[in-house]
């Protein structure tokens, strides 16, 4: 008996990501090694199985699929569906141990247990909700492309690199358990990683605080301050739940209960029974047998030819596609990320010193960040704005933002920076954004009338702001 399947996916000449579109009834249960999988419904939506969750994936929106995640999607409706597949194995030497990042569009429900819950139950907050429009609008943006059968290589690249930079900046699941006071720096998100790579590749042997400790060259007791940021389970428990998770392998096969607690590292078999039915909500054999019983049903999908669907995803494209959060703009897509890996080198004592102090100048509020000119009125791509904010908050320096009163406008002294700096205060907290400088820069007279208007919003919205002037010679 062997249920589930690796299911390869060929990249074609080294390709960042490639995209079908299937008809889907019901999709086999399989999985991908190294490969990341966005199901973005069309017309329709699916129920997809996830290890040990359900999810109801509606049209408007998207779920990822993790490497190396058991994964099953189904539809009572025949939904027309977009399968984006990325190759990890491209952007390893940008993102350390991407193969090990865990991306969600939603926080976990708390009980663990496999219940059906909508995608679109997932965090309500305005900002949340934002980050999802800017990567559907960066997937209707691909989708639209990926119609001209031959784009040039560096454009696939360039487009890949903005994918993988929004989900590591946006839906690492690690950004779900920040809070405001309480910002998930780089040097921690890597460590984090480093962890769950260890225990990827342990689990099977015993494995204790020690290994851990001794290979981050960090104390116990740091390690137990540090863990209770990002889990409110113990490392033992994490250790477990990574075992459960491969079992779900194993439990494909005709292999025993007890060689399954034995190959994934548990001590006693009744410790595999105790975690598993706490993650799945069932006994192992329980499970095997749903698998089986879902694999007996048969595989129902359809392939559909990209160019076929045309009018569908252009329909979709008009539906769905939100123009504040255009992905798009002057600026290079390759800027955003380059620039996120030179900020990152600035905490790597490596490249620079790292007793020195250092600040990080953003100057966001430019030509080359203008979407398009309405009734005279510049419309900022409020989505780049969020990710290079992002992506420096994630190196852990101080912040300066510059204004440029060349490039204002006095919409956006009336109204733009106000939301500006609501959208930062509300998602980083407003003790981190009072850190912050803000820079009023100005080359003539005509220009500086305008930055006592910029000085009141900024001071409205924080008190005792730090203000510097900026004037060329």
């Amino acid at each position: 008996m062997k249920i589930e399947k690796a299911e390869k996916i060929n990249f074609k000449d080294n390709q960042p990501f490639r995209i079908t579109i299937k008809k889907i009834t019901r999709y086999p249960i399989h999985w991908h090694e190294g490969v990341i999988e966005i199901i973005l419904p069309i017309s329709g939506s699916v129920e997809v199985t996830a290890s040990f969750e359900r999810f109801t994936i509606n049209e408007g929106s998207f779920h990822f699929i993790n490497n190396k995640t058991i994964h099953s999607i189904r539809s009572s409706s025949n939904a027309l569906v977009a399968l984006l597949h990325i190759n990890l194995t491209l952007f390893e030497k940008d993102f350390d141990y991407l193969k090990y990042m865990f991306f969600r569009t939603n926080p976990y429900i708390d009980d663990r247990q496999p219940d059906i819950c909508s995608d679109d139950s997932s965090i309500r907050d305005d900002s949340s909700i934002r980050y999802k429009k800017h990567f559907i609008n960066l997937l209707i943006v691909i989708l639209l492309k990926q119609l001209s059968c031959d784009l040039p290589e560096e454009e696939l690249q360039s487009l890949g690199n903005k994918l993988v930079y929004t989900m590591v900046v946006e839906f690492n699941w690690l950004r779900f358990i920040e809070s405001n006071d309480s910002i998930i720096n780089s040097e921690h998100f890597d460590r984090y990683h480093r962890i769950v790579k260890f225990i990827d590749e342990h689990y099977m042997e015993k494995i204790t605080l020690n290994d851990i400790v001794s290979s981050e060259f960090i104390t116990k007791t740091y390690f137990s301050y540090y863990w209770k940021k990002f889990s409110s389970y113990s490392f033992t428990e994490r250790v477990n739940y990574e075992r459960v998770v491969k079992s779900e392998f194993l439990l494909m096969t005709d292999a025993s209960i007890t060689k399954i607690s034995e190959q994934c590292g548990f001590s006693d078999v009744k410790y595999y029974y105790k975690y598993f039915k706490r993650w799945f909500g069932c006994m192992p054999l329980e499970h095997r047998h749903r698998c089986l019983q879902y694999s007996k049903l048969g595989t129902d999908i359809e392939d559909v030819d990209l160019i076929a669907c045309e009018k569908k995803l252009e329909e979709y494209a008009n539906k769905y596609f939100s123009i504040e959060c255009n992905p798009n703009g002057k600026m290079s897509d390759s800027t955003y990320i380059e620039n996120f890996i030179k900020m990152r080198m600035l905490s790597n004592p490596s490249y620079f010193n790292t007793s020195a102090e250092k600040s990080i100048i953003l100057n966001l509020f430019k030509p080359d960040n203008f979407l398009s000119k309405k009734s005279s009125m510049d419309i900022y791509n409020w989505h780049n704005i969020d990710l290079s904010v992002n992506a420096a908050i994630d190196v852990g320096v101080p912040l300066c933002i510059v204004f440029s009163m060349e490039h204002i406008d006095h919409y956006f002294v009336n109204g733009d920076v106000g939301q500006f700096l609501d959208s930062c205060i509300s998602r980083y907290g407003l003790q981190l954004v009072k850190k912050w400088h803000f820079i009023i820069s100005s080359e003539s007279i005509q220009a500086l009338n305008k930055a006592s208007s910029v000085e009141k919003s900024i001071l409205s919205k924080i008190k005792y702001a730090k203000i510097i002037y900026s004037f060329e010679f």
